[in-house]
């Protein structure tokens, strides 16, 4: 079979035509360099993506918190990790990079804050 797929390593997006069969990577071609091989190959075989999503916040100055995953996860975990994404909470402060849920794929990804909240529970700065 033939796939066609865009290549998102560098800027330039090479429009690729990956050949496979079931989940075993044959070739690929109009490739500009090897990043591009390799990406395609990657998604065959064992496609991954990084996390985005947000956490509630006690006592913050922010409602939601952005998280991410430290590195990409197997695609096929995405909705298990997105059902324990919704259960987290966290109370403020938090910084930004704090990891908020160790190994959250079970193959080692950490859950991290990609902002920081300050804990405004104890803030008299704002009583009129």
């Amino acid at each position: 079979m033939i796939r066609k797929m865009t290549c998102i390593v560098c800027p330039r997006g090479c429009e690729m035509d990956v050949e496979y069969e079931k989940n075993t990577f044959i070739g690929v071609t109009n490739n500009f360099c090897r990043k591009g091989e390799g990406y395609a190959r990657d998604e065959i075989i064992s496609p991954k993506r990084i996390i985005t999503s947000t956490v509630k916040v006690i006592d913050g100055d922010l409602i939601m918190l952005p998280v991410k995953t430290n590195q990409p996860v197997n695609k096929e975990k995405i909705f298990d990790i997105m059902k324990k994404i919704y259960q987290v909470t966290v109370n403020a402060p938090v910084n930004i990079n704090d990891i908020l849920f160790t190994n959250i794929d079970g193959d080692g990804a950490n859950l991290l804050a990609t902002s920081s909240t300050i804990n405004i529970s104890n803030d008299t700065s704002n009583t009129y």
